[in-house]
């Protein structure tokens, strides 16, 4: 079992390092920002709300305080930032990005944490199911863009993907899935097929990144599952149907595979701190509940599937205008 608390701890004013974290303010990515900052990191806490980041940093702020006599007497706060970001608007990407480019030297984490599940189709501004931009092709973008800041890392750069064990969904739909209309009747269950479909996608571009930057280590994780998120929060609020899921995701899928709300932040942790992982035995692996190295089903793993996903995203992007130079 994984334990953030046994994470090294750092002194920002002679050991700086700094994370860029989106959807900072809520479930796992509270969570990831507060051991972060726990441990001594400077925290970009990336979020679509400046009004919920604030409330989310005096939260994390506040709670760190109370968590401090529990702490081992050289742990040292860090430091949080608030970052607008909305990953369901590629040119807000964008924007985020060239302002930390502006405002730092260097950044030795990012986690891709920003996600959406299931929710009803929708179609962005910039023309994609808002699942698959919100993702995937958002956090890539993000994670490129911000690649001359990873390489000035002296402190051995890393990438996560916050995936989900949901990509197991993407059997049900063609190698192609990316590029196909799932937005179909019942939305119910496509939502879902959507859902693994971009989730697959984190962890194919993982691979990939890895192996093209073999100098920083990069992997993809599923958290777990927890009914004490907002994650479901459109399902739980469906008329009829919602007071059933809600009943059912928390008494029942909760209680046999879920956990906490802080237990979700495990996994991403693991893979952007821990130092027992390696580049050599760990780039472009997968982490699963409490932070457990996982093997990956075949269309996830399959080197020919995480291609395909990534040429598509970079032909996909560069016709949008957000050129990719590999």
């Amino acid at each position: 079992m994984f334990d953030p608390n046994n994470l090294p701890y750092q002194d920002p004013k002679t050991s700086r390092r700094v994370a860029y974290v989106t959807g900072a303010n809520g479930g796992a990515g509270y969570y990831i920002t507060l051991h972060l900052y726990m441990h001594g990191w400077v925290v970009y806490m990336g979020c679509r709300s400046e009004d919920k980041a604030r409330r989310a940093k005096a939260d994390i702020e506040k709670e760190a305080n109370e968590r401090k006599e529990k702490l081992p007497s050289n742990a040292v706060f860090g430091e949080l930032r608030i970052a607008s970001i909305d990953m369901a608007r590629l040119q807000s990407v964008e924007e985020a990005a060239q302002w930390l480019l502006k405002n730092e030297p260097g950044l030795d984490l990012l986690i891709n944490n920003a996600g959406v599940m299931a929710v009803p189709a929708e179609t962005t501004e910039d023309g994609f199911d808002i699942q698959l931009q919100t993702n995937h092709l958002s956090p890539f973008l993000l994670t490129h863009r911000l690649l001359p800041l990873l390489k000035q890392s002296p402190n051995g750069p890393r990438v996560v993907f916050v995936s989900s064990m949901g990509y197991l969904l993407s059997w049900l739909t063609k190698e192609d899935s990316l590029s196909g209309n799932f937005n179909k009747f019942p939305d119910v269950f496509w939502t879902w097929v959507r859902y693994g479909n971009s989730k697959v996608a984190e962890i194919h571009a993982s691979k990939i990144f890895a192996a093209k930057h073999p100098d920083i280590l990069t992997m993809s994780v599923h958290p777990g599952v927890s009914a004490e998120t907002e994650l479901a929060r459109w399902w739980n609020d469906l008329p009829y149907l919602g007071p059933s899921f809600k009943f059912l995701f928390k008494n029942v899928v909760g209680k046999l595979v879920g956990c906490s709300a802080e237990d979700l932040s495990h996994p991403p942790l693991r893979a952007g701190a821990d130092p027992s992982l390696t580049i050599e035995k760990d780039n472009g692996g997968f982490l699963a509940d409490h932070g457990k190295e996982t093997a990956l089903w075949n269309c996830a793993s399959n080197t020919k599937y995480c291609q395909n996903t990534w040429d598509w995203t970079i032909k996909t992007l560069n016709e949008k205008g957000h050129k990719i130079d590999e």
